[in-house]
């Protein structure tokens, strides 16, 4: 009886240890996943603040064609007075009028192109970012499968674990009796 006694101690003290591995690995997990949410939210978070930054650009950008386009505007309308003011157009007047909407033009021009490489910039940049948290998460997630593999393999142990000490434990009463 005692030696019986002694036998369900230690298949007992065996469980626990068992049951402190699998928990500790199971909380190893967890810790793994939640650095992986942490990690994504990060790098979505620094994404978000570099199209912000280039929204802001881009902004300010448009801001700048739209002033462009009202100091034409403004200039038409001046050379109009001008034009109604004296009633007959000269030759200075339309000279005056096609070198401001040339000057204007290229400024609008150069404003567009710098818009346009903004935006392209920003695409450029979303699609490696975009790619690189494609790799990360993959990565994570290969390193997730293998310790859920790992604490599969660790369950299918100590299934195996109690079997044999069942096994054991049923020896050991037939010897005894």
């Amino acid at each position: 009886m005692i030696i019986y006694e002694w036998i369900l101690r230690i298949k007992e003290k065996r469980k626990q240890k068992q049951e402190i591995k699998i928990k500790q690995k199971f909380s190893f997990l967890i810790d793994i996943i939640v650095e992986n949410k942490k990690s994504t939210d990060q790098k979505i978070q620094a994404l978000y603040e570099c199209v912000q930054n280039n929204k802001a650009g881009i902004i300010h950008e448009l801001v700048a064609v739209n002033e462009s386009i009202k100091k034409i505007d403004n200039n038409i309308k001046k050379l109009q007075l001008d034009i109604n003011d004296d009633k007959t157009i000269s030759q200075e007047n339309i000279q005056e009028l096609k070198k401001l909407f040339v000057e204007n033009s290229i400024d609008i021009k150069e404003t567009i192109n710098s818009v346009i490489a903004k935006v392209e910039q920003i695409n450029k940049t979303w699609l490696e970012r975009e790619k690189q948290l494609e790799n990360n998460l993959l990565i994570k997630s290969e390193m997730i499968t293998s310790r859920i593999e790992d604490v599969k393999m660790l369950i299918k142990l100590l299934a195996v674990n109690e079997l044999i000490d069942q096994i054991d434990i049923a020896a050991i009463d037939k010897q005894i009796r």
